[in-house]
């Protein structure tokens, strides 16, 4: 997690500082209660002290955000901060405005969103520190809208007949997210219509073999259906 002011970097301090901070960014703009930042910084058990550490992490935030941006009410603070000062809201933004274009089946203006929203992704959300579940299952619920971006365009490519820049795309997706399904399916069909059967073959395999050691289960119907296509093709 980066934070710059005028174009420097900032220091945001400890690990738990840093959750704090990442748990009100990815809830820009809403009301996080303090509870809630308890649960996060300490789901086992919470010490004596949690109540006035999270009013000293949150000073520290109040120190770098501004006061203007972090306000609290009661029992809850509320971080805003604009669209052009963080990431995800861009990111949201680019993938808002690639579904309006893709409802006006706008195919160049959809891609384009869609590079957009690709091109401000730089890694695991909020990484750096131990997530607790709050933080955990926000930054999951992003890294999946990110997949699906990665997916979609890699599928517009296909339906353009750019294959090898959809395989391109897909050969890095599968290697970070080695246990989506959607993935190896794309790839398959961006190797076969690229001519490339036995590899589309092989990304089978690796997908069945890393579902296998990973999950303990076998390729879906969509996996083991494209198998089958590309074998009886491969006799004909």
């Amino acid at each position: 997690m980066d934070v710059s002011l005028d174009g420097r970097p900032v220091a945001v301090g400890t690990p738990k500082q840093q959750a704090v901070l990442a748990l009100l960014a990815l809830r820009n703009g809403q009301p996080v209660a303090v509870d809630s930042l308890v649960d996060d910084l300490w789901p086992l058990r919470p010490p004596a002290s949690a109540l006035a550490n999270i009013q000293s992490y949150a000073s520290h935030v109040r120190r770098i955000a501004g006061a203007a941006r972090l306000v609290r009410r009661g029992t809850t603070y509320t971080l805003t901060l604009a669209e052009h000062e963080l990431d995800l809201a861009r990111f949201n933004r680019a993938r808002r405005a690639a579904e309006v274009a893709r409802a006006a089946d706008d195919v160049a203006a959809e891609l384009r969103h869609l590079d957009t929203a690709a091109g401000l992704w730089r890694g695991s959300v909020a990484d750096g520190f131990r997530h607790g579940p709050v933080t955990a299952a926000l930054c999951q619920i992003i890294s999946d809208d990110y997949q699906a971006v990665v997916e979609r365009m890699a599928e517009l490519h296909l339906r353009a007949g750019a294959a090898p820049a959809a395989a391109r795309l897909l050969r890095t997706h599968v290697r970070l997210h080695p246990l989506r399904e959607s993935a190896y399916v794309l790839l398959m069909r961006a190797l076969r219509a690229s001519g490339d059967n036995a590899e589309a073959l092989a990304m089978h395999d690796l997908a069945s073999s890393n579902l296998a050691a990973q999950l303990g289960i076998r390729p879906g119907p969509q996996l083991q259906g494209l198998r089958a296509l590309i074998l009886n093709e491969s006799r004909a």
